[in-house]
């Protein structure tokens, strides 16, 4: 099972890295292929799927709780970005994704978060 683990915790440190991409995309372009609503959720991307179908299994890692809260946070806040681009604030949503933003410093967050899970495995 820890590998298993390791291998979803590695493939979603890999896909959110690349909604940093996807929001500057959608700031550039102003649309997205992506609906905002749906990337709020954090159960609808693989990563949040598998975290909800194996919590059973997950609880007793003393950090499930808080990948589970940071990742919910990241959604929330690329949703947030996401809703600024498609209103054309690209200022706005510039800064917003920017070094020391929120979306930079909860990515963070969680990306060290799921890094500890791993290593502790």
């Amino acid at each position: 099972m820890n590998e298993e683990i390791k291998k979803q915790i590695t493939k979603a440190i890999s896909a959110h890295g690349m909604w940093k991409v996807r929001l500057k995309d959608a700031i550039d372009k102003q649309s997205s292929e992506f609906e905002v609503t749906h990337v709020r959720s954090p159960h609808h991307c693989d990563f949040g799927k598998w975290l909800d179908g194996e919590k059973a299994k997950l609880l007793k890692f003393p950090n499930y709780a808080k990948v589970c809260d940071l990742h919910a946070q990241v959604h929330t806040e690329t949703a947030r970005i996401m809703e600024l681009a498609l209103a054309g604030k690209k200022d706005e949503a510039t800064r917003a994704i920017d070094l020391g933003s929120s979306f930079a410093t909860l990515s963070a967050h969680l990306t060290q978060e799921m890094m500890h899970w791993k290593q502790a495995l």
